[in-house]
C-alpha cells in the first residue's frame, strides 16, 4: 500500500543542480515543486541565495530570468528523473510574462495567450500542477531577523507597508526598470476578482485540455491592503468563492498552512477540513508560525501555533494523496543554514507520516481480516452451520470508531436541510424536534436514544438523555449550560459550538455601527425619512475613524477579525483578554487602564462567571465621554441599567448593542427612544448561508466523531467557551 500523501521538497532556481537534487533525495523526498522565476536576480539587500526573498520597498528582484521553454523543461524533468524524483509542479509565473494580467496593463490579451503556451508547455513535459499567486502587490511588507528558537534566523511581519508601489513593479518584482517616477494606481476589490476572473476563464480550459491544474496560493501576509493594492485569498472563506467562480478541476488550490494560520479568526483546522473534503487541494505547503498578521514569526516546524501532526491527520482522514512540501524554514546556525534547516523541516514530517502509512497498512490489514472473518461466518450460516460472536480483534489493532444509530436535531432548518443531514448519514435515523418547544414529551423521548443531538437542547433535558455523548450547539454562545449540573449527567458529554463561524459578520457589523456613529449615518437615514436638509449641522459633528485607539475586550476569534478591519482602517488596536496569549493585556487592572485612554471599546466576551456584568456603572464612567461602546459579545457582561444611566447623562458619545438582556426588546424600553444608540437586534452573525454553514459544520464535526477523531470547538464545561 502506498503512502497517502507524498513529501516533497521546493527548489529555487538556482538549487536546480545535481547536488540540490541529491538533497532533495537524501532528505527524503520522493517529489519536488520548482520554482523557476529567479527572484534574487539583482536583489542586492538578500543575504544570500539560499534564504526565502524579503525584499524592501523595492521588492525582491527584477523579473524575466526564467525560461519555459520546451528544451529547458525537458532538460529540468530528466535532472529530476535522474535523481530518483518526480516534479510535481511548477511554483509561480515570473511577473515579466503577466505583469498586465495582474494591473490590466495594455499588453493584458497577449499575456494571456503568452500564459496559455506556457500552460500547454508544462501538460507536454508531464507536470501536473502549476501554482500561483494572483496577486498585484505579491509577497511583500515582510522582515526578518533572529525570530526562531535558539535566535535562529526567520521572517515574519511588523505591521502593515502601506508604501504605495513605484511603476514598473507587480508581484514585488520589477519588470520595466525604465517605467520612470510614479506609483501604480490602487484597484478596487472589485476590479482585483474581474481580473482573476478573466485569468480563469482564459486559462483553465487550456489547463484542462493539457492535464494541468492551475492552485492558488493564498495572499502573504494574508491582510486586505498591501501597498495600496487589494488583497484576493486573505481569510479562508475566500478559497470557496475561488472554487466557486469555476468549476472546472483544474480549479484547484495551493493550500498555504502558514499564510492560512496567520489569517485573524482564522481556523487553521477547519479551512483543511472544508477545502480537503472538495479534493480541491493540488499541493500543500507546510511550515509553522507564532502570531498572526499584522504581526507574526515563521517557527520551526514543530514550535508553533499550529499542530503539524493534526493538519496532517485532517489531510489523511480526507484522503489527501498529494504533495506535502515545507515551503519555507529558519535557517541553522551552521555552513548550510538553508539546507539544515530543511532537513531539520524534512525530517519531521517524515516520520510523521511515516507513522501515517504504518497505521494504514495496519488498518487495511485489519479490515482484510474482518471481511475474511465475514466471509467465513457467512459461509458457514449458508452451510447450516452456528453463527456465533467472535471476540478481541482480528488482527490485533484496535480502531476506534464511533457508531451513531439516532441522531435528535433541534434546531431552525429547512426540510432541504434536513434532507441533508439524513443523506449524508445512512443507516442513522435522523429524530427531529421543534426548535422552540421546551415541555415536547415527544422530542424527549426522541433525544432519550440519541447518542448525539445538533442544535439548543433544554439543561434539563440532559440528565435523562442517558445515551447522549455529544451536542453541537447551532450557537458560540454557551449561556443556556452555565448552570449545568455536571454531576447529574450519566456520562461525560461533550459538547461543541460553532466557535469561528460568525466571526467576519459580527466583525463588520461592529464596524458598520461605529462607522454609522462617526460619520452620521444614523442621523442621515432619520433626515432623509423626514425630507429634512441638515447638512451644516450633520457635517460639523462628523469624526474620523484612522488614527483612533481602539480597545477589544475579547480576543477570540470575533477579536481577532476586528483587530484585523480596524487595523486595516488605520486605528491603533489594543487588545485584552485573560487566557490568550495573544492579547496585549490580561489583568483587569491593565484594562481599566486602558478604559481611560480608548475611544472605541468593542466587547465580544462570553458570558462565564467572571465576566457577568464586568462592565458595571464605575467602569462605564471611567470610559471617556467621547467614546462608542460597542457589545456583540453576550448582554450580561454589560450592566444594562447602568449603562442606559450613563447613556441619559451623557457619559458616552455612543452604544452600538447586538445584544441585550431581553430580547426581543420591549416596545417601552429606554434604548429605543435612545438617538446614539444603535441597536442592531442579535443580526450581528447573519448571513444568507448561515443555515448552510452551521450543517456543514455539524455534518464534518460528525464525520470526525465517527472516525474517532478529536471533535472541533469543544467547550471548556467548567470555563464556559
Amino acid at each position: 500500500m502506498g503512502r497517502v500523501m507524498k513529501l516533497g521538497l521546493g527548489l529555487y532556481r538556482h538549487m536546480l543542480t545535481e547536488d540540490g537534487l541529491r538533497f532533495a533525495r537524501q532528505a527524503g523526498a520522493t517529489h519536488v515543486v520548482v520554482h523557476l522565476v529567479d527572484y534574487f536576480h539583482r536583489a542586492d539587500e538578500m543575504s544570500g541565495r539560499g534564504n526565502q526573498p524579503v525584499g524592501g520597498d523595492g521588492g525582491w528582484g527584477v523579473a524575466g530570468q526564467s525560461c519555459w521553454d520546451m528544451e529547458e523543461l525537458r532538460r529540468i524533468k530528466c535532472m529530476i528523473e535522474d535523481a530518483g524524483l518526480v516534479w510535481e509542479a511548477i511554483e509561480n509565473f515570473d511577473p515579466m510574462d503577466w505583469h498586465d494580467v495582474l494591473l490590466d496593463g495594455p499588453r493584458k490579451e497577449e499575456q494571456l495567450e503568452h500564459l496559455k503556451v506556457l500552460i500547454e508547455r508544462v501538460g507536454e513535459v508531464g507536470v501536473p500542477i502549476i501554482g500561483y499567486n494572483f496577486s498585484i502587490a505579491g509577497v511583500c511588507g515582510r522582515c526578518s531577523g533572529a525570530f526562531a528558537r535558539g535566535g535562529a534566523m526567520s521572517v515574519g511581519m511588523d505591521g502593515v507597508n502601506d508604501s504605495p508601489m513605484p511603476r514598473g513593479m507587480a508581484w514585488n518584482m520589477v519588470y520595466d526598470e525604465s517605467a520612470g517616477a510614479g506609483v501604480v494606481s490602487s484597484a478596487t476589490v472589485d476590479e482585483l476578482w474581474k481580473r482573476f476572473q478573466d485569468f480563469l476563464n482564459a486559462c483553465l480550459p487550456v489547463a484542462e485540455a493539457a492535464g494541468v491544474r492551475l492552485a492558488l496560493h493564498p495572499d502573504d501576509p494574508p491582510m486586505p491592503m498591501m501597498r495600496k493594492q487589494p488583497r484576493l485569498v486573505y481569510q479562508p472563506n475566500l478559497y470557496q468563492r475561488v472554487i466557486d467562480m469555476n468549476a472546472s478541476e483544474s480549479n484547484q488550490l495551493e493550500f498555504c498552512v502558514g499564510t492560512i494560520a496567520e489569517m485573524p479568526g482564522a481556523d487553521v483546522y477547519d479551512a483543511i477540513d472544508r477545502y480537503s473534503q472538495q479534493h480541491r487541494i493540488g499541493y500543500v505547503h507546510l511550515r509553522n508560525v507564532h502570531g498572526q498578521v499584522p504581526n507574526y514569526r515563521e517557527t520551526f516546524i514543530d514550535d508553533g501555533d499550529v499542530d503539524v501532526k493534526r493538519v496532517l491527520e485532517i489531510l489523511h482522514a480526507n484522503k489527501f494523496d498529494g504533495v506535502v512540501i515545507p515551503d519555507h524554514t529558519p535557517l541553522m546556525a551552521c555552513d548550510a543554514p538553508w539546507h539544515a534547516g530543511m532537513a531539520y523541516a524534512m525530517g519531521y514530517l517524515k516520520s510523521k507520516l511515516d507513522d501515517m502509512e504504518k497505521t494504514s497498512h495496519a488498518i487495511a490489514s485489519k479490515e482484510q481480516g474482518r471481511w475474511a472473518l465475514r466471509e467465513a461466518v457467512t459461509r458457514d450460516a449458508d452451510g447450516g452451520g452456528v453463527v456465533g460472536s467472535v471476540a478481541g480483534d482480528v488482527t490485533g489493532v484496535v480502531v476506534e470508531e464511533r457508531k451513531v444509530s439516532d441522531v435528535f436535531i433541534r434546531c431552525a432548518l429547512t426540510e432541504s436541510q434536513h434532507a441533508r443531514i439524513r443523506d449524508a448519514l445512512p443507516g442513522c435515523a435522523v429524530h427531529v424536534g421543534a426548535a422552540n418547544a421546551v415541555t415536547d414529551t415527544d422530542a424527549q423521548q426522541m433525544l432519550a436514544k440519541s447518542q448525539v443531538a445538533f442544535g439548543q437542547v433544554p439543561c434539563e433535558w440532559l440528565s435523562r438523555a442517558e445515551q447522549l455523548a455529544w451536542v453541537q450547539l447551532d450557537s458560540v454562545g454557551f449561556d443556556p449550560y452555565l448552570g449545568l449540573d455536571r454531576a447529574g449527567l450519566p456520562r461525560t458529554l461533550a459538547i461543541t459550538n460553532l466557535q469561528g463561524l460568525f466571526a467576519q459578520p459580527v466583525a463588520e457589523t461592529a464596524i458598520a455601527g461605529v462607522m454609522a456613529l462617526y460619520r452620521g449615518i444614523d442621523d442621515l437615514v432619520i433626515c432623509k425619512e423626514s425630507q429634512v436638509w441638515d447638512r451644516s449641522a450633520i457635517r460639523s459633528s462628523l469624526r474620523c475613524l484612522h488614527g483612533t485607539r481602539v480597545l477589544l475586550v475579547g480576543y477570540g476569534s470575533i477579536g481577532q477579525a476586528l483587530h484585523e478591519k480596524f487595523s486595516a482602517l488605520g486605528c491603533d488596536v489594543v487588545t485584552y483578554a485573560r487566557t490568550n496569549p495573544e492579547a496585549q493585556i490580561h489583568t483587569v487592572d491593565a484594562l481599566d487602564e486602558a478604559l481611560l485612554h480608548a475611544e472605541v471599546v468593542c466587547l465580544s466576551l462570553p458570558q462565564t462567571r467572571e465576566t457577568v456584568g464586568l462592565f458595571d456603572g464605575k467602569r462605564l464612567a471611567s470610559m471617556k465621554k467621547t467614546s462608542v461602546l460597542v457589545n456583540v459579545g453576550r448582554a450580561g457582561v454589560v450592566d444594562e441599567s447602568a449603562l442606559i444611566e450613563a447613556m441619559t447623562r451623557r457619559q458616552l458619545a455612543g452604544v452600538v448593542l447586538d445584544v441585550t438582556s431581553q430580547e426581543p426588546l420591549p416596545a417601552a424600553h429606554a434604548l429605543w427612544s435612545m438617538s446614539n444608540a444603535i441597536l442592531t437586534q442579535h443580526t450581528g452573525g447573519g448571513m444568507a448561508t448561515e443555515q448552510d454553514d452551521k450543517v456543514t459544520i455539524f455534518l464534518n464535526n460528525m464525520a470526525r466523531y465517527q472516525r474517532g477523531q478529536p471533535l472541533q470547538h469543544v467547550i471548556d464545561l467548567e470555563r464556559g467557551y
